[in-house]
């Protein structure tokens, strides 16, 4: 049946919308302009609790890459990935966000049929508006890795590259130093297949300068340092069998905007975070000699004025006999 897009009032500051189900009907076929497809990755894939980009991920970087993490999925669609994470990698937390409040509830229902409710939380909200800051301390909400699925095409149907840049910069804050951000983008030649969805998605597709093979040098020009390139899998059908995957990490000595402190609590510990903390480490050593000296150079330089000051209260004190004999040699 169709469904109105909604509104839902959010804990942001510009109130995340969401929405449930297609946008509208088109010659009696539902529009899904946000590629809120129920079912989204069953659809590509027939076993969609063995994601075949998660395998590939697990065959680069081992089976333990999530377990004990905290994992951000965005556009988490009906749960499918967010609970692989959880279930079969061991995740400490999953958090999955979407767009869609109905696949939110699919996803919630489906959390609490595989017994994964206490490390898996769905969010009905829309990324690009949502809140960093969270309930009850209200302190930025970090991730050791997030995960962008299928999910650019669509953010750039709805508000072009100033959306794009908009996402890139909220993963960058929500993902903790030495993190690792792993990116699936569409390619052009699917874009070209949807933009005519509606008059707006094509408007906004013919004013794109920023396009998925620029993604890269973008991600890296907001300090993320790139971690390799991840082959798509054989033998499976198109949309998900023809896109790359991309991973980049967080620097452990990133230095952007909105720092805050506390940033690399909780950092997974891997041979380049390490090496970096010894490099760190070794720096300061070298570095405490000059700072004695420097610190001597001012103790010196603070002490001179102080030493003038006595210097001339000594002065005025052996001059005041003076002028008292000299004031009484003028009386006589």
């Amino acid at each position: 049946d169709k469904q109105p897009r909604q509104e839902a009032e959010g804990t942001g500051s510009a109130g995340p919308s969401v929405v449930r189900g297609p946008g509208h009907w088109k010659h009696g076929r539902p529009v899904y302009e946000f590629g809120n497809y129920k079912r989204y990755y069953g659809y590509r894939y027939e076993e969609s609790d063995k994601d075949q980009r998660l395998a590939a991920l697990a065959a680069r970087l081992g089976d333990d890459l999530f377990r004990g993490l905290e994992v951000l999925d965005i556009g988490c669609n009906s749960g499918a990935v967010s609970l692989a994470v959880a279930q079969r990698y061991r995740a400490r937390r999953v958090v999955g966000v979407d767009i869609d409040e109905g696949l939110v509830e699919a996803a919630k229902l489906a959390a609490t049929e595989v017994q994964r409710g206490s490390r898996t939380e769905f969010r009905a909200e829309d990324f690009l508006c949502s809140p960093l800051k969270r309930p009850p301390n209200m302190k930025p909400e970090r991730f050791d890795v997030i995960l962008c699925f299928s999910v650019t095409k669509w953010v750039h149907f709805a508000q072009g590259d100033r959306g794009i840049r908009n996402l890139f910069k909220r993963c960058m804050k929500r993902l903790r130093c030495g993190g690792l951000f792993v990116l699936e983008p569409q390619d052009w030649l699917s874009y070209k297949k949807k933009r005519h969805l509606t008059p707006q998605i094509r408007h906004n597709v013919a004013g794109i300068e920023l396009r998925p093979e620029a993604f890269g040098d973008y991600l890296i020009s907001l300090g993320l340092v790139p971690d390799g390139i991840i082959e798509p899998p054989k033998g499976k059908p198109t949309g998900f069998g023809r896109r790359h995957i991309l991973l980049f990490r967080r620097p452990v000595a990133a230095d952007v905007e909105a720092e805050t402190a506390g940033d690399t609590e909780g950092l997974p510990q891997s041979r380049k975070s390490n090496r970096d903390k010894v490099q760190e480490e070794e720096g300061t050593r070298a570095s405490k000699p000059r700072k004695k000296r420097r610190d001597a150079d001012e103790d010196t330089h603070a002490s001179k004025p102080c030493k003038k000051r006595r210097d001339a209260g000594e002065d005025t004190r052996a001059s005041k006999p003076c002028k008292k004999r000299r004031d009484a040699d003028e009386e006589q």
